[in-house]
């Protein structure tokens, strides 16, 4: 609601208060559960969806959004579909937490079954993204999208916020992103995997916006990992081979995620910004240089 009031009327207009009978318990409640306070993709995605059928697995067409997103269908399908990403990374969290075990422990074998495990796992993520091809890019671009923006400074110099009755002084938040998400987050931390150019601070400073235990769960295998230490330092071929499938596997999903901005964000916005080039993400960054950085770096990883 918060962030409906804030963009109802796009970049025009916007208010330089958020109402006390929204801003007050929008705090609060994101405090209490260790959030921003703002739309970001734990209230969009992880905390706003049931199964129509609970006998039935989590996937898109099982899925029902307990708060409409703007977009209706479209906006719907994007936020279901993260939540199916989500449920796609589960299965991984079995073998990544084995996976530290066994590279603390030198078992080769075992190390290597896991890291078969996970790339699996990030494989079919990708698979599942392939429905965001149902969603019609010119209604995401102006129907979804703009709602999930942030109010901060690299908001092409739009004003912070005031937040009534918590704050005289405005308050900046990053907008939805998809670097809000653990998952892909989990997964360089377990490979090792550290991105440059002020590009590894930026998902650093994401996990403000994620659940005190999706942080720690990052931080936790950061701390843990010793897998591509022992990797580096094995003779065996097949070791490097599964943990460059894997680091591969997860440079492919990002290389997808640059495909589906690209057609969802750069072409539309190309069309209604003639002669701009600085396409700013939702969440702050220099979008395309950002996916591009990140791609790139995890592929620098391959040994």
């Amino acid at each position: 609601m918060a962030s409906c009031y804030v963009w109802q009327n796009g970049d025009y207009g916007v208010p330089k208060k958020i109402p006390k009978s929204l801003a007050v318990p929008l705090y609060n409640v994101s405090r209490r559960l260790g959030l921003q306070p703002i739309w970001c993709y734990q209230s969009a995605v992880l905390s706003n969806w049931i199964r129509k059928d609970p006998n039935r697995p989590v996937e898109l067409d099982n899925l029902e959004q307990l708060m409409p997103t703007p977009g209706g269908r479209d906006g719907k399908i994007f936020m279901l579909l993260s939540v199916q990403v989500e449920a796609d990374f589960a299965k991984a969290i079995k073998p990544l937490l084995l996976s530290l075990q066994y590279s603390s422990e030198q078992n080769v074998e075992s190390l290597i079954e896991q890291l078969v495990s996970i790339t699996e796992v990030v494989k079919n993520m990708k698979h599942s993204m392939h429905r965001l091809h149902e969603i019609n890019p010119s209604v995401f671009y102006n129907n979804v999208r703009p709602y999930m923006k942030g109010w901060d400074k690299s908001n092409h110099g739009l004003p912070s916020i005031v937040y009534e009755g918590v704050s005289e002084s405005p308050i900046e938040c990053l907008g939805g992103s998809a670097a809000q998400s653990s998952t892909i987050q989990s997964l360089d931390a377990l490979l090792g995997i550290r991105h440059e150019d002020g590009k590894q601070q930026y998902l650093d400073d994401m996990r403000s916006y994620m659940y005190n235990g999706h942080r720690t769960f990052i931080e936790d295998i950061q701390r843990a990992s010793t897998v591509r230490e022992f990797v580096v330092s094995s003779s065996s071929n097949e070791l490097k081979e599964a943990y460059n499938n894997c680091t591969k596997a997860v440079s492919d999903f990002r290389s997808y995620h640059l495909q589906i901005a690209t057609r969802y964000v750069l072409i539309p916005f190309r069309k209604g910004n003639k002669g701009r080039t600085n396409l700013t993400g939702t969440g702050g960054t220099d979008l395309m240089i950002f996916l591009k950085g990140t791609r790139s770096s995890t592929m620098d990883h391959v040994i």
